[in-house]
């Protein structure tokens, strides 16, 4: 398994979110999940809760899963952060500096935001 401490610092990133209309949906030693749980209607399809972001411990990574991403994949994120992309919402951490962890705090705020207007939190 990746690092416990850096899964548990990626998770700390997540924790206020739950205090502005997301809940844990995911919480054990190896998954975090935040998903605003209620019914949405996104362009024209019906969905039971949509995804903040996830943070998962793989076997040779911690995984940041980034859903708001897929709304709008040329969000301006932080390079050092886009370094770490693979695929469409997976950011793979070996470490967690400064630099990297005001990105990740950048990035969910911007989803939130997003979220926020679109009234689907």
């Amino acid at each position: 398994m990746a690092n416990p401490e850096l899964f548990k610092s990626l998770k700390d990133l997540l924790l206020p979110y739950v205090d502005k209309g997301f809940t844990v949906v995911s919480d054990d030693e190896t998954n975090f999940i935040l998903s605003s749980v209620r019914p949405l209607v996104i362009e024209g399809r019906k969905f039971d809760q949509i995804y903040l972001a996830g943070v998962r411990n793989g076997k040779t990574s911690t995984v940041l899963h980034y859903f708001p991403i897929y709304g709008n994949p040329k969000m301006a994120l932080d390079p050092a952060l886009l370094k770490l992309l693979k695929g469409k919402t997976c950011f793979h951490f070996k470490k967690l500096d400064d630099t990297l962890s005001k990105a990740v705090s950048e990035a969910l705020e911007m989803g939130y935001q997003a979220y926020k207007r679109n009234d689907w939190v």
